[in-house]
């Protein structure tokens, strides 16, 4: 069976391919392909990867904390770079939020949706600029603690505006639906996929 969290990544990608189009994110994930391709650097040799898999017990020797110390350099010069090529983040490591703007404008689009997706932009914003990432002792996390924020609140607020779209158009439009109709379908969809006969029983 797959790991909870790909089901949960494969999970939003399609969500977001079908709220959005899936010309969007094929972009994006070509994007994201070439700057990996561009800037990826492995680590020195395998035997680096098994050891930073498997905690040694503590005090740690030195060599095994060097060998750490050169994967976490490791991966922060690749995701800086990442970062970089995508054109993400800023020069000092905060989330480029024009570019943000800029893509969501871009898109194909209802107003509405593309209201939606503006309004959650600014939502995590404002979340990615109050985190505390200075106090964060972890260096990885610090470094792209802002970036980390925004990514992670706008990929939910997101799959929320898609959510309300579909909402919207299955109540307007020649096939809309009432309000009570659209609770029986969830009802029914909640027990017959997840046996959950308490939700059925507490529609109104």
């Amino acid at each position: 069976m797959a790991p909870m969290g790909a089901m949960k990544k494969y999970s939003e990608m399609k969500i977001m391919e079908t709220c959005i189009g899936k010309a969007p994110m094929m972009e994006m994930k070509a994007k994201m392909v070439a700057a990996v391709t561009k800037c990826y650097v492995s680590p020195q040799d395998n035997e680096i990867q098994l050891d930073f898999s498997i905690m040694p017990p503590m005090p740690m020797p030195a060599d095994e904390m060097q060998k750490k110390q050169d994967m976490a350099t490791t991966f922060a010069a690749n995701a800086t770079c990442i970062l970089n090529e995508m054109n993400m983040v800023l020069p000092d490591g905060t989330p480029n939020y024009a570019e943000c703007e800029s893509w969501i404008n871009g898109l194909t689009i209802t107003e509405e949706l593309k209201g939606s997706l503006m309004e959650a932009h600014n939502l995590c914003k404002s979340f990615s600029d109050c985190a505390p990432v200075d106090t964060i002792k972890c260096p990885l996390t610090r470094r792209f603690g802002r970036i980390m924020a925004y990514k992670k609140c706008f990929n939910v607020k997101a799959c929320e505006s898609c959510m309300m779209e579909d909402k919207r158009m299955m109540m307007s439009g020649p096939d809309k639906i009432n309000m009570g109709a659209m609770k029986m379908m969830m009802g029914l969809e909640d027990l017959m996929m997840y046996g959950n006969v308490m939700k059925v029983l507490d529609m109104e």
